[in-house]
């Protein structure tokens, strides 16, 4: 029997809603000839004005705001969810948006579901949860102008015979480019701050700032050529040993500003690489020297850090998920700064900024630990960086035995992780990266030929908290930035 479901939303191919953008500024009343008192641009607060000048030159600015216009959002009005399910038990129904239109530069057109999940309605029968998903959101001005579609889809499991239905609602709004990327490009793990100006150039953003949140911490700088457009290189300034291990060692790095452009947000800025940090390493400073053809300064020195970036989040209190995440990733880098003595830039804060992690007992540490055969023999350890690195050592094993099974593949790990063999004396055994913030929880599994291994990468904190070892304390915070990052990214 076929199951759909109906929806509020335009989610078909065939017919289309077409969505009408509101104007979020007046457009500009020009100046004319015969009156000097008319002409106004009110979205840049400008007016027209004359004033009598003598013998030299004058400045004369010029403004014009121009509304958004012609902005059209494509939605069907109903999505059918196949009745069929896929190979892996999954019911799933596909739909499209698309957008155009003319906006400013300065917004943003987001379109999205206002909910992740819906609940499927049958007469007689418990509502099934289903999930609502779209791979993009948010559109800039230059997607408009061309013309952008994106995908989505409803995806349920576990039904039974009958006719389902449910209706979700489409939100369609104009916002401030700015703000909305500060809690944006979740499925990236990144988050962009404020974008930071000039003082010489107060109204052009001179550069901007995001950080990245997966199995490493790291923060990128665009520069804007508008803001220097004279610029030929960069100097970069930071610690060579940074995400190396907890050592300072200040070195510079110069490059050419050639074939470095941003996507996104940031399209047409020149995109610096990305400097990944040690926690204990976030509040080290970062400055950035824009130069001209004969290595001139221009402008001051532009000096930010991870921390930084933290700070004005919590600060500006932009998102409450997003201060939370940043505030914990501070509590984490300054607790491994106690752990490895490593005061380079002394203390990130003299307080914590959720101190109740100190509070965490190993009951709230979600991790087992599933062993094949039940009486397998092992050990390992765990290595504090943006997101651990654990290793498991197999009782009896030799160094032979875990190459030659790695070589041959049948020494594997699950749930998209990275497994290399290592070797410590008499211990043999696997070391796993690859982990990220908000999925510690997750469990997955090693095998060895017919052994293996299932838990989490939340294992050795509980271990560590339940023993009360030395790094309990460190455990917990790395237990708070997950959970706060789990919540942010969920």
């Amino acid at each position: 029997m076929r199951k759909a479901i109906k929806t509020i939303i335009a989610i078909g191919m065939a017919t289309l809603t077409m969505f009408s953008a509101t104007s979020v500024f007046a457009s500009s009343v020009g100046s004319i000839a015969n009156d000097t008192t008319v002409g106004v641009d009110t979205a840049q607060n400008a007016q027209t004005t004359y004033a009598e000048k003598g013998i030299g030159t004058s400045s004369t600015d010029v403004y014009l705001t121009i509304d958004n216009s012609n902005i059209t959002v494509g939605v069907p009005t109903t999505v059918i969810v196949s009745g069929t399910p896929t190979s892996e038990g999954k019911y799933i129904g596909d739909y499209s948006v698309a957008v155009s239109g003319d906006m400013s530069g300065s917004d943003v057109l987001t379109v999205e579901p206002d909910s992740s999940t819906i609940d499927l309605h049958q007469s007689g029968k418990n509502d099934i949860t289903a999930s609502v998903s779209q791979v993009k959101t948010v559109f800039n001005n230059a997607e408009l102008a061309t013309g952008t579609t994106t995908t989505g889809k409803v995806e349920a499991t576990s039904l039974t015979a009958g006719s389902w239905n449910s209706s979700f609602v489409m939100n369609i709004q104009v916002k401030n480019a700015t703000q909305e990327n500060i809690t944006r490009n979740k499925e990236m793990l990144k988050t962009f701050t404020a974008p930071k100006t000039l003082a010489t150039t107060p109204n052009i953003v001179s550069w901007a700032q995001d950080i990245t949140l997966t199995e490493e911490i790291g923060t990128t700088i665009y520069i804007n050529p508008e803001a220097y457009p004279n610029a030929t290189k960069v100097s970069v300034t930071y610690n060579q040993d940074a995400n190396v291990n907890e050592a300072y060692n200040e070195g510079t790095v110069t490059y050419n500003l050639t074939n470095t452009q941003a996507d996104g947000q940031y399209a047409g800025y020149y995109i610096l690489d990305t400097i990944n940090m040690t926690p204990a390493q976030i509040n080290e400073k970062i400055k950035v020297s824009v130069l001209d053809a004969s290595n001139n300064q221009i402008g001051t020195v532009i000096e930010t850090s991870i921390a930084d970036y933290c700070k004005d989040v919590i600060a500006n209190n932009y998102d409450i998920k997003l201060t939370k995440l940043c505030g914990t990733l501070l509590d984490y880098g300054q607790v491994t700064k106690d752990y490895f003595n490593y005061y380079i830039n002394d203390k990130i804060e003299n307080s914590y900024y959720d101190p109740t992690f100190i509070n965490i007992t190993s009951n709230d540490i979600n991790s087992s630990l599933t062993k094949n055969p039940t009486n397998l023999s092992m050990n390992g350890s765990m290595i504090f960086k943006a997101t651990p690195e654990l290793k498991f050592y197999f009782g009896g094993a030799t160094q032979d035995e875990i190459d030659t099974a790695y070589n041959n593949g049948t020494l594997t790990v699950t749930n998209g992780l990275t497994l290399v063999p290592v070797h410590n004396g008499n211990y043999h055994g696997v070391q796993l990266s690859g982990f990220k913030a908000s999925s510690l929880n997750e469990d997955f599994t090693i095998a060895f030929g017919e052994k293996s291994i299932t838990t989490n990468g939340l294992f050795f904190a509980k271990l560590f908290v339940t023993n009360n070892t030395t790094e309990a304390m460190i455990s917990k915070a790395l237990v708070n930035y997950h959970l706060a990052a789990k919540d942010y990214f969920s």
